[in-house]
């Protein structure tokens, strides 16, 4: 299990400057917090919508990222 375990932490080492580009390419401000948050930090959707405040709820900022990726 712990070889496991760091096979999959090399892997997400290696993965992490795709995500980082792929984040910096995003011009709205908004949603390139939503994409650091949660996919460099780990951050989970209910935090995302916690970091953005009032009026921004887990699922309301999750759908706005899972379609930000549907339209690009």
């Amino acid at each position: 299990m712990d070889e496991r375990i760091r096979w999959l932490e090399e892997l997400a080492a290696q993965e992490k400057p795709k995500v980082e580009a792929y984040c910096k390419s995003i011009v709205d401000a908004r949603m390139y917090l939503i994409f650091r948050l949660r996919f460099i930090r780990c951050y989970s959707w209910a935090e995302v919508a916690g970091v953005l405040g009032k009026g921004y709820t887990e699922d309301g900022v999750s759908r706005m990222a899972y379609n930000y990726l549907a339209k690009n």
